[in-house]
Formats: structure tokens, C-alpha cells, sequence
């Protein structure tokens, strides 16, 4: 979790890379890049890129633009901002001589009620700095264009933040939009496939006539087919891949997707925005009353409603972490704040002593300090942490016994077989879990705020003493997560299983739901393989949402995830070594650098050097640990949880449970009262 991140953090970033965590916030990459980023993330083939930020484009735009009049061409004319081009000049380097693609990411744009679809700009085939620049400009000023401000009207909204995806261009075979309903009759059981040669452009411009397909029960029709783009097996392909994304968003998808090189690539997803209602549901009203105070709606991190029963463990355990953590490291600040309203999670900042004021001036906020106790407290907190290195003592606790402590924790509680347990066992192993879930948000925040802390301390110290910016920096450490790096290297050996075997390879190359049943019939090795990997790595929440699938529960995601891996020939050895010498490249940079600088200037390098490291691995491992395993062993608890509900005629279906709160449903348990 890094909502305190995201909230605490002031430095601004002009480009995100797109495979980073932070290129998940909807706020600075807008949702396109965003949605992209969760897919990424989460194994599906998405072409890496950037992102220019939604921050990049406020810079701009303010500048461009003080009267509204002639908005569109003011944006067009002006120069991007210094900071702006030199972070854009610097990372359109890792692209090399290829053509790019630039689309627009909208803030308010690839919404559920708002798609925004063909209203802002795409750029493809650009070549350089100059050329991605005049894109990005296209892009911005596509969201003052007279046509979206009809859009906006039309649909009550406000202006629209935009950030800028880019992306290598796909030169694909043959491309198209594929709907994982059917859009027009609202038929969940059909996925909807058309499909043209070429680049998507073609079609969604209207420059032709698609090849159109309708695939229900794994068959593949042709209504017609005047490209003659694809056959079944590449549709069915197509359509599969269509309905991963769907059961990781947990809604039915709106998919731009093309085929070049035999291989499929994931160009955009949305929520299908004109899905006809079969049954017309009519809506509940939801009671609200908003609280005081200003709050934010938490969409990073909780993108849809959460289901009572995660909402019961998992808010009050983060807010529980919130406030520790502030209080430890002395922040000005009494804590950060879930909370669930009308429906969704917001956050707030609490500001000491719990109640929002409006802003004091300097120097009344100066006084205070001095008069106010709880001021004074935090302050003395403050100096108290910093002065007795608490993030870096934090850090090394992790490695030496925390981190320890909680695999065996965690381990333990994976290999409990769950049917087997007594009522009053199961109960109990609940409240262990819900117990851990509390103490793992408490480590989750610590170490949030520490290694935060260490890697800012990393970052001025290369700008000070190199005059480098964030992108240089990290790029010293990157690799260094073993967390990361031991699940890619365990796939890796599936992969190569596959490789080798002829009939894996054909069964995996249609990946529908009757592959892996397959391919373990079809090889004992691949079978024991398949399933030690889902074991060691597979118990971990994809989403802040018990009641989704966790990855074992996925095994269509895993296999996509090695059919990626072979079609991009990857190697995890090769991989890592680059990294690896990339870093010694750049820290023999930087000490040459520094060969000259007085000793006090070159001793801190090293210092904040070898704290970085110790920190950097941190950013993926501790969520691993404290996040997403408990979470997924709070999944399996209440599946057990429904299942006897459900034996017991307390409950319909099994994930009905997940309408309970964890409380609820082990009382119910307990006392075998009806809950339907």
C-alpha cells in the first residue's frame, strides 16, 4: 500500500515509467496508462512505455494558457517547460531509433460512464525528441478542443487532467476491438471480436469494414469477413485473452489488442460504457452522510466498492498503521484516514489533534509551534526519529527479524488444511488471520515511510552532489528486488519446459479454460512444476479485493504469463546481468565523478548509497509479505467460511460470504442462524 506516499510525497515527476507502481495512480497517468500499468503489472502483454504525467501537462498548460481564448493553439505553439522537456528528452532515450505511438490518458477518460472514446488524439509513427514533443502538445490540447468541451457538457463534467502514453508502435498484421459482452444485446456468455489488417487505426476510424466474430462457449462464428484478417484459432485466442482481462478488472471490457509477430498485445482496456441492461436492475440508493473534513476518493488503491467483508479487516487494520506510523516518525500530521462512503473508499489527511482548521499564516503556524504541546511533542518525535536513524534501523529490522518471522507466520498458515479443521478451529484460525492482517498493515507503514525515506535521501544526494534527476538515480538500483526476481525466475523454468516439449508448446499456443488440464495430463513434470510455482508464489492478492481470485486461483494468468516469456525468448539470467552491470556502470559513473569532491561529499554518497540498497528491494518485497499473502489467506478463510454457510443452508452460494463481515460470518458459523 503507498497511499502515504502518494499523499506525503512533494517532489514533482514530469515521466513515470510505465512498469512502476506509481504509473497506477490514475491522478498522474490518467486511467488509460493506468489500466495499462495493472495489466502490465500483472503479466498480461502490454508494450512498456512512459507516461507524462498529469503534472507535466498542469505545468504546461498554466504557462500556455492565461486566458482561455485560443486555448487549443496557445497549447500547440508553446515550448514545453525546461523541467519538463529535459525529463521527456532523458527517457525517450531507452527507446532507441523505433517509431512510437503517443495517445492521450485522460484523467476522466476510459470511464464506466464517460469513455471519452475517440475524442482525444493519437499520434503514431513518431520519430524523436522534436516529434514526441509536438505529439504530447497534440495530445494536451486535445483536451481543450471544442468537441470534448460538448463531451463534458453533455455529461456534467469538470476539466480534464491529461497525461501522454507512449509506447513502441505495434506494426501489426492485423489488429481490432474486442468486447467481453456483447455490447448491443448485453449477452455476458458472448465475446464480441472484430478485427482488420493492419494497424487498429483503420477500424476504429471507420476507414473499413471489420472482419466481425461472436464467440460464445468456445466456439468461434464469422458473421462476415471482408478482410479475411484471422481464422478461429486466432480469434478464440483473441477472445480468451479478452476474458483474463475482464476477470482481473471484474467487469466487462471495451479492448483495443493487435498481432504482430504471432504474438497478441494488449493496446488499451475500458469498461464497456453502452452495455445494454438484459435485466434492467434497478439501482439501490445507497444512504450517505459525508463527514467532515476534505476527502479524496482512494481510486488508486480501491478502484471499485469493497465487499463488506474486506472492508470489516482491511480499513481499520490500514488506519490502525496510519496513525502508528505517523505518531513513530513524528509527523506533522495526527494520521492518514479510510473510510468508506457512500459506498467507496476516501482518505483524508487528520491534521494534530483530529480537527480540520482552515490554513494559518506563517507566522501564527510559527508561534504555534511553540505554544501548542502536541506540536511540540510531534516535533520532538520528529528529531527524535531522525536523530536515532529510526527508518534505517526500521529497514534492517525487516531483513533480520520481522521479514523472518512473518514467512513463518505466513508459511504456517498457507499449509493449514482448512477443511479438515473443526468449527471451532476454523474460527480460531480466522481470528489468527485477522489478527496478522492488523500487525502486517503496522510493519506495511513502517516500512512504507522508511524506505521512502532512505530512497528521498538517495535522490537529493545524487542531485546535490551529481546534479542527476530521479531517473538516473533509480537507475543505480534497479534489479535489486529478489522478491520479484525469484517468481520470474521460477516461471522461467516452466517456460523452458515448454520449450522443449513440442506438445506443451501446441497446447499452450490456444490458452483457453481447457489448457491446463491439458498440458499437466500431458506431462508429469510440467504438472509437478506447474504446481509447486502456484504454492510457493500463487498465495497473493492481485487486488486490494478479497473476494477476486488470488494468482493460483488464475492459472489462465500464469499460463499467459509463460507463453510471454517465450515469445519474448526471455531470459532472467541475461536480464539480471544487464541490470547488474547497468547499475556498476552508473555508480563507477558517479564515483568518478566525485574522485575529485572532498572526502565529506564522497563519503556520503557511499552512505546513502548503501542504505539505498538496502532500502530499494523493500518497495516490492514488504507488499508481498505484509499485503497480499495475509490477504489471500483472508480469501481462503472465508471461502471455507461460505462453503460451510452453505452446507449449513445459511447462505446460497459460497461467495455470498464476502456480503458478510468477517465477524458476521464466523457468528453465523457459530450460531447456524439463516442469512439468506
Amino acid at each position: 500500500m503507498t497511499t502515504c506516499k502518494s499523499l506525503l510525497q512533494k517532489e514533482t515527476v514530469y515521466v513515470i515509467p510505465l512498469c512502476t507502481s506509481e504509473a497506477t495512480f490514475t491522478n498522474q497517468v490518467g486511467t488509460k496508462a493506468a489500466n495499462l500499468s495493472h495489466l502490465l503489472a500483472a503479466g498480461f502483454p502490454v508494450p512498456d512505455g512512459i507516461v507524462v504525467t498529469t503534472a507535466a501537462f498542469t505545468d504546461h498548460v498554466s504557462r500556455a494558457v492565461t486566458v482561455r481564448e485560443n486555448a487549443y493553439e496557445k497549447i500547440l505553439k508553446n515550448s514545453l517547460p525546461s523541467s519538463v522537456e529535459d525529463a521527456l528528452r532523458h527517457a525517450l532515450t531507452a527507446f532507441g531509433d523505433v517509431p512510437l505511438a503517443v495517445r492521450s490518458s485522460g484523467v476522466a477518460e476510459d470511464l464506466a460512464g464517460a469513455s471519452f472514446a475517440g475524442q482525444y488524439e493519437t499520434v503514431l509513427g513518431v520519430f524523436g525528441y522534436a516529434a514526441a514533443a509536438d505529439a504530447v502538445r497534440k495530445c494536451w490540447a486535445s483536451a481543450l478542443s471544442e468537441r470534448i468541451q460538448t463531451y463534458r457538457t453533455t455529461r456534467e463534467l469538470g476539466v480534464d487532467r491529461m497525461a501522454v502514453l507512449i509506447q513502441p508502435m505495434i506494426e501489426a498484421e492485423a489488429a481490432g476491438v474486442v468486447f467481453t459482452a456483447n455490447p448491443v444485446t448485453g449477452d455476458h456468455s458472448e465475446t464480441v471480436v472484430s478485427v482488420v489488417r493492419g494497424l487498429g487505426e483503420r477500424l476504429v476510424s471507420g476507414q473499413v469494414s471489420p472482419d466481425e466474430w461472436v464467440v460464445r462457449e468456445g466456439q468461434a462464428v464469422c458473421l462476415s469477413s471482408p478482410e479475411n484478417a484471422l481464422g478461429e484459432r486466432e480469434v478464440l485466442a483473441v477472445a480468451g485473452l479478452a476474458r483474463q482481462v475482464e476477470n482481473y478488472f471484474g467487469a466487462p471490457q471495451d479492448i483495443e489488442w493487435a498481432l504482430s509477430g504471432g504474438k497478441l498485445y494488449l493496446l488499451q482496456a475500458r469498461p464497456i460504457t453502452t452495455l445494454a441492461d438484459v435485466d434492467e436492475a434497478k439501482p439501490v440508493p445507497v444512504p450517505v452522510e459525508p463527514p467532515t473534513g476534505y476527502w479524496e476518493r482512494g481510486d488508486s488503491h480501491y478502484p471499485q466498492p469493497l465487499y463488506p467483508l474486506t472492508r470489516s479487516i482491511l480499513l481499520p487494520a490500514a488506519n490502525q498503521g496510519f496513525r502508528q506510523m505517523c505518531a513513530e516518525f513524528g509527523l506533522l500530521t495526527e494520521t492518514v484516514e479510510e473510510r468508506e462512503i457512500g459506498g467507496w473508499v476516501y482518505l483524508r489527511m487528520v491534521p494534530l489533534g483530529g480537527k480540520d482548521r482552515p490554513p494559518l499564516p506563517d507566522w501564527l503556524t510559527g508561534l504555534l509551534i511553540h505554544l501548542l504541546p502536541s506540536l511540540r511533542a510531534r516535533i520532538r518525535d520528529c528529531t527524535e526519529a531522525a536523530r536515532t536513524d529510526k527508518a534505517g534501523k526500521c529497514i534492517k529490522q525487516w531483513h533480520t527479524e520481522l521479514k523472518p518471522k512473518l514467512i513463518e507466520r505466513l508459511t504456517a498458515l498457507r499449509d493449514t488444511n482448512l477443511k479438515t479443521l473443526s468449527n471451532d478451529r476454523l474460527d480460531r484460525h480466522a481470528i489468527t488471520v485477522g489478527a496478522l492482517i492488523r500487525e502486517s498493515q503496522e510493519i506495511h507503514m513502517m516500512l512504507n515511510q522508511s524506505l521512502n525515506l532512505l530512497l528521498a535521501e538517495f535522490a537529493f544526494t545524487c542531485r546535490d552532489l551529481l546534479g542527476w534527476n530521479e531517473e538516473q538515480t533509480f537507475d543505480m538500483l534497479i534489479g535489486l528486488s529478489e522478491t520479484s526476481s525469484a517468481p520470474t525466475r521460477a516461471l522461467a523454468k516452466l517456460a523452458q519446459q515448454v520449450r522443449e516439449s513440442p506438445v506443451l508448446a501446441d497446447l499452450l499456443s490456444q490458452n483457453d479454460q481447457r489448457t491446463l488440464e491439458q498440458m499437466i495430463a500431458a506431462d508429469a513434470g510440467f504438472n509437478k512444476a506447474f504446481f509447486e510455482y502456484q504454492r510457493e508464489f500463487g498465495c497473493r492478492a492481485i487486488r486490494y479485493e478479497v473476494a477476486d481470485p488470488t494468482l493460483s486461483e488464475t492459472p489462465e494468468l500464469l499460463l499467459s504469463l509463460i507463453s510471454n516469456q517465450i515469445s519474448r525468448n526471455y531470459d532472467p539470467d541475461a536480464d539480471a546481468q544487464a541490470l547488474a552491470e547497468k547499475r556498476a556502470g552508473l555508480v563507477s559513473q558517479a564515483r568518478q565523478m566525485l574522485s575529485e569532491r572532498p572526502l565529506t561529499e564522497r563519503d556520503r554518497f557511499e552512505r546513502a548509497l548503501t542504505r539505498a540498497h538496502q532500502a530499494y528491494p523493500l518497495r516490492e518485497e514488504h507488499g508481498f509479505y505484509d499485503t497480499s499473502m495475509p490477504l489471500a489467506l483472508l480469501r481462503y478463510t472465508a471461502l471455507e467460511l461460505g462453503r460451510r454457510l452453505v452446507e449449513h443452508k445459511q447462505i446460497t452460494k459460497q461467495n455470498d460470504v464476502f456480503l458478510l463481515e468477517l465477524d458476521e460470518a464466523r457468528i453465523a458459523l457459530s450460531t447456524g442462524d439463516t442469512l439468506q
